[in-house]
């Protein structure tokens, strides 16, 4: 199991490694800002969210995530103009797969133009990272690692480690009419890479798509949404369907994949709201590609959200059309 693990993990490693995807993330069901930051602000209140994620969680050296994000609504900027809006916000993530760790924060500032029922969001966010390389850890089966000596006998594969700041930039959108909301994201538009010949780090161009609508039946309220992560060269998309019941108890079915090939795994989530402010849910996933779960193992996500239920600075919201969210 262990030299299969490794060299999994070894693949992240040859010549020009590439910035991943951006995680796979199960609760952008209950926070579309984690994917699309034009959505910073669309509740009408400061939002917060924190994710943990373990993902194959047999895999050495599997992938793991954490993520931070809060957004809130902002006043108009243009006097005058109060079809005119804006929000903020800001995402911290550390993302450690094999051997590479990226460390980071993503900025976002959108403004928000209202033609009721229609709303459209217009974002422009920054990312700045740290990637780590430990070249150290990662063992080959013809390398020599005696004590005090480390030799992968892989020209490809330096045994040191280094670490390189790199600085990138997207847009997004998002336009919400009635109960139905569509984001569309392009990330790390400056391609930015590294120099360095021991550490050839590139950020990955990549895009999201992402559409939900929210229906209410009673004391229930029931959200489909479907997301796609894409680099152009290779598609991953994901299903959900998410329920609330009487605004405090949710849960939901999440499916990765969209054939034989991509199939990535099931999920199963629920949570429940703590007090008015803060709610807990719990994401579990069952592995259905190949290899199967009693080699990759399974996945699982803890999140916390937050709401103050009123804008920032402010004692009532500005005006700007309420979202219809899951968690409401």
């Amino acid at each position: 199991m262990r030299p299969f693990c490794i060299a999994l993990m070894a693949l992240f490693l040859l010549p020009g490694v590439k910035g991943q995807q951006q995680p796979l993330l199960g609760s952008s069901l209950n926070n579309p800002f984690s994917l699309i930051p034009a959505c910073a602000g669309l509740e009408g209140t400061l939002a917060a969210h924190a994710i943990y994620r373990e993902q194959w969680q047999r895999v050495e050296g599997n992938p793991a995530s954490f993520l931070f994000s809060v957004n809130t609504p902002l006043y108009s900027l243009l006097p005058g103009t109060p079809w005119v809006g804006s929000g903020a916000g800001m995402v911290a993530f550390r993302d450690h797969t094999g051997l590479t760790e990226r460390i980071g924060v993503r900025p976002s500032f959108n403004g928000v133009f209202r033609f009721r029922p229609l709303l459209i969001s217009a974002s422009i966010h920054l990312e700045g990272s740290l990637n780590r390389f430990s070249g150290d850890r990662a063992r080959t089966p013809e390398g020599e690692y005696e004590p005090g000596t480390i030799d992968h006998k892989d020209p490809a594969l330096f045994a040191g480690s280094s670490q390189i700041g790199l600085l990138d930039a997207g847009a997004s959108v998002a336009i919400q009419y009635r109960s139905a909301l569509l984001g569309l994201s392009a990330n790390n538009f400056l391609g930015s890479y590294s120099k360095n010949r021991t550490h050839p780090w590139t950020n990955a161009r990549h895009y999201l798509l992402l559409a939900n609508w929210t229906f209410k039946y009673g004391p229930w309220e029931l959200k489909p949404q479907f997301v796609v992560y894409t680099d152009f060269l290779r598609f991953q998309t994901e299903v959900s369907v998410g329920a609330v019941y009487n605004g405090n108890i949710f849960g939901g079915v999440l499916y990765r994949g969209y054939n034989d090939r991509s199939n990535e795994s099931l999920g199963l989530s629920f949570g429940f709201r703590l007090s008015d402010h803060w709610t807990a849910g719990y994401l579990h996933e069952l592995r259905l590609g190949q290899p199967a779960s009693e080699v990759f193992g399974q996945s699982q996500e803890f999140s916390l959200f937050y709401r103050l239920g009123r804008a920032f600075g402010s004692r009532q919201k500005p005006p700007i059309l309420r979202s219809p969210r899951y968690l409401d």
